[in-house]
């Protein structure tokens, strides 16, 4: 009895050095060379980003990791969340499940809920928790997600990042506090997702946070070598031909890359560096409209601008937070009168900058 005890805490130190191993024996299943790499450097990065195309496998490589956290660290914590909780219940959570389902040591160590996974004898210090925020929930709430874990054993689990929040983000970062302090403290972040938005933690993580983060580039390019062969290569090179190698939508699903801009966005990163590059002589806008565009914050970290312009010409745009009805139309009436503006463009959209427009016709003025 002692001699099998031994050999099973012997193959759970292998796995926990040795992830890859652990997919291929508890599974019985062949990672494809990107998992493989992503499984390799695991335990060895704290912080791992996927930019994946369309339909590679990261949920199920998510979950393998999940399931190596659980069986190889004594009492973890873990915590996944995606852009959705339809999202999470539906791909996680179900992957979970699945993989569960083919490991009969999973499954008699562990018990499966639709909102937890613990480890039978040790239900309320060894587990792992689904997490969602409320749809249009403030930052707090959504910073709440992930926030007040603490254990020496830590891991967040972020899918379809490209679109989570970044209070979000911020809080399984807090996580790795402890971790990076020294201890024998273990905490990992791992984010997932497609390249469709040019901001927020997965944009980060492979731009300009890149040398914090050990990222891997899925792609279903079939001229690649170490394409994933879980996307066929003649729907690839179709989309391929039909829209261009250069298309937004083939960068994103086909090739795993971020595209020059944002899939739902109207201006991209370049557009927005070349408008900053270029200059114009006086005498090319001095007979053009002064017009002032006002956008009115809600509340809380976001601000409101004032943004003067003469015809193409941009000057610096004027922020202002937590400024009330008063505070800001004086403020804009102040703007206008000083650049003798001809028009003032107010957004009222969801009826924010009515109070704003309110005071400004009581000063005198009548803006659009």
């Amino acid at each position: 009895m002692s001699g099998a005890l031994d050999q099973a805490a012997e193959r759970i130190r292998l796995w926990r050095e040795k992830p890859h191993a652990m997919v291929r024996e508890l599974f019985g299943t062949v990672p494809d060379a990107w998992q493989d790499e992503v499984l390799e450097a695991f335990p060895h990065n704290p912080r791992m980003a996927m930019n994946a195309c369309k339909g590679p496998g990261k949920t199920a490589t998510l979950a393998w990791l999940a399931w190596n956290f659980l069986l190889t660290r004594p009492h973890p914590k873990v915590a996944a969340t995606s852009i959705t909780g339809d999202n999470l219940h539906d791909g996680l959570w179900t992957e979970m499940a699945k993989w569960q389902a083919k490991a009969p040591l999973l499954q008699a160590a562990f018990k499966w809920t639709k909102t937890r996974i613990f480890a039978a004898q040790h239900a309320e210090t060894w587990w792992m928790s689904a997490r969602t925020w409320p749809k249009g929930g403030s930052k707090d709430q959504q910073a709440d997600t992930l926030a007040g874990l603490h254990a020496d054993y830590l891991m967040f689990l972020i899918d379809e990042a490209g679109g989570v929040p970044d209070a979000v983000m911020a809080a399984a970062e807090a996580g790795l506090a402890n971790a990076m302090g020294g201890g024998g403290h273990e905490a990992h972040v791992v984010i997932a997702g497609n390249p469709t938005h040019l901001e927020g933690p997965l944009y980060r993580a492979s731009t300009t946070e890149r040398h914090l983060w050990h990222v891997v580039n899925i792609t279903a390019d079939p001229d690649d070598p170490k394409r994933t062969p879980r996307v066929s290569v003649e729907w690839a090179r179709q989309q391929i031909e039909k829209y261009g190698r250069d298309n937004p939508w083939v960068l994103v699903n086909v090739f795993g890359r971020f595209p020059p801009s944002s899939l739902n966005a109207l201006l991209g990163p370049d557009e927005v560096r070349d408008a900053m590059n270029r200059h114009y002589r006086e005498h090319e806008y001095s007979n053009m409209a002064r017009i002032l565009g006002v956008d009115v914050a809600r509340e809380g970290d976001d601000a409101s601008v004032i943004f003067p312009r003469q015809g193409l010409v941009a000057s610096m745009p004027i922020m202002l937070r937590n400024a009330d009805s008063l505070q800001g139309a004086g403020r804009v009436a102040r703007v206008w009168q000083d650049t003798d503006a001809d028009a003032c463009f107010v957004d009222n959209t969801g009826g924010f900058g009515g109070g704003w427009i309110a005071q400004l016709r009581v000063l005198g003025r009548s803006p659009i």
